[in-house]
C-alpha cells in the first residue's frame, strides 16, 4: 500500500518541477596551462564566446600555472562587462593569482585557493561546461 494522499500531490509536483526546470546553467570554463601572451587571443574569444548567452560563467584558472597581467586585465574586464550585463561571473584561482585580482579596481568576484577541477584527458587550453 503507498502513502496516503493529501490532495496536494499534484501541486507538490508541479512545484517540484517548476523548480527543476527554473534551474539556471552554469557556464564553466577551465583553463591549463599558462596564460600568457601566446593564449591571450583565445582568451579573449572564449571570454567573449561565454558572455553571448546570460547563463552565470564561472571562469577556473586553477589549472593554470601563471596569468600575465595582461589576461588579468582582460578577465577583470570581462567580469565588469558581465556584470554590466547582469551576468553573475566567477573566478576560481589559486591564492597567488586570486590577491591579483583582488589588486584591480573593480576587482572581480574570486573564489581563492581550491583543489583544479579535473578538465579530461585531452590536454587542451580551455573545456567549456554547462552544467
Amino acid at each position: 500500500m503507498g502513502p496516503i494522499g493529501t490532495g496536494h500531490d499534484k501541486d507538490a509536483r508541479d512545484l517540484a518541477h517548476h523548480r527543476s526546470a527554473s534551474r539556471q546553467q552554469v557556464r564553466l570554463a577551465v583553463f591549463q596551462g599558462e596564460l600568457d601572451a601566446t593564449s591571450h587571443e583565445e582568451l579573449a574569444r572564449t571570454l567573449d564566446e561565454l558572455l553571448e548567452t546570460p547563463e552565470p560563467i564561472i571562469v577556473d584558472l586553477s589549472g593554470s600555472r601563471f596569468c600575465s597581467a595582461s589576461c588579468i586585465e582582460l578577465i577583470a574586464q570581462r567580469a565588469q562587462h558581465a556584470q554590466a550585463m547582469r551576468i553573475d561571473f566567477s573566478v576560481m584561482a589559486p591564492r597567488f593569482m586570486a590577491r591579483c585580482f583582488e589588486l584591480h579596481e573593480p576587482a572581480p568576484r574570486v573564489i581563492p585557493g581550491h583543489r583544479p577541477l579535473s578538465a579530461g584527458a585531452e590536454r587542451k587550453f580551455v573545456h567549456i561546461y554547462t552544467v
